[in-house]
């Protein structure tokens, strides 16, 4: 799950569990722990990305209507955890975007500081309303903080769901590629800010961040 290219100075950790990528228990766990060992590396930055056509389905739906009370809390609880382990990562992070990323993936690609992705018949989004499922109001908010309070309303409210051009378009994503490019412009981008003056870069990027904690309530 974790490649690590010192030449470049990048970490690379694929989400690969097939058939779409869904998040469940040990996938989380083990994302997490990439993430946490990855980010012990000090000058470095990191890309997530995906398997071919699929970058993450979200929570595991029929994993969590499943599971039991116990189970469920824990799910929940992992994708939190997650989601503020990005949220609040100290270096540089970039999501490669190589096809659907829908749910807690898009949340995940959300938080990072870029998002590429490889134009195609893929879909962007959250989605859960269709199945009933209520997002946190602080989704709303992340993803306001990228492409404005309407469309984001959109977004939440209705399962509205983005090709890769309107992604692009909306802000929600920073690059479009061609298909299987995404790796490279990630590669390019984590090139770029590795390039400055890391101290002074890092200070930037945390002041601009913060915003990101406040949603998160990781800070006050």
């Amino acid at each position: 799950m974790l490649s690590i290219d010192e030449k470049n100075r990048t970490c690379l950790i694929t989400i690969d569990r097939p058939p779409v990528n869904a998040l469940d228990i040990s996938l989380m766990e083990k994302l997490i722990e990439s993430l946490n060992q990855a980010s012990k590396l000090g000058d470095h930055a990191v890309i997530i990305t995906g398997t071919p056509g699929r970058f993450c389905a979200g929570l595991d739906t029929k994993a969590l209507s499943l599971a039991d009370d116990n189970n469920k809390d824990k799910i929940f609880s992992l994708l939190s955890n997650l989601l503020n382990t990005v949220a609040s990562y100290p270096i540089p992070i970039a999501a490669s975007i190589s096809g659907h990323c829908l749910g807690g993936g898009a949340i995940l690609a959300a938080l990072c500081d870029y998002r590429v992705m490889e134009d195609g018949d893929y879909k962007l989004g959250v989605p859960e309303v269709k199945i009933g499922l209520q997002l946190p109001a602080k989704v709303n908010k992340i993803l306001a903080r990228l492409v404005g309070s309407h469309l984001a309303q959109r977004l939440c409210v209705e399962g509205y769901l983005l090709t890769p051009q309107k992604a692009e378009r909306s802000g929600f994503i920073d690059d479009l590629t061609t298909k299987n490019n995404a790796g490279d412009a990630a590669s390019d981008w984590c090139k770029k800010i590795l390039s400055l003056p890391q101290e002074t870069m890092l200070a930037m990027r945390a002041e601009c961040r913060k915003e990101i904690l406040s949603l998160m309530k990781l800070i006050n």
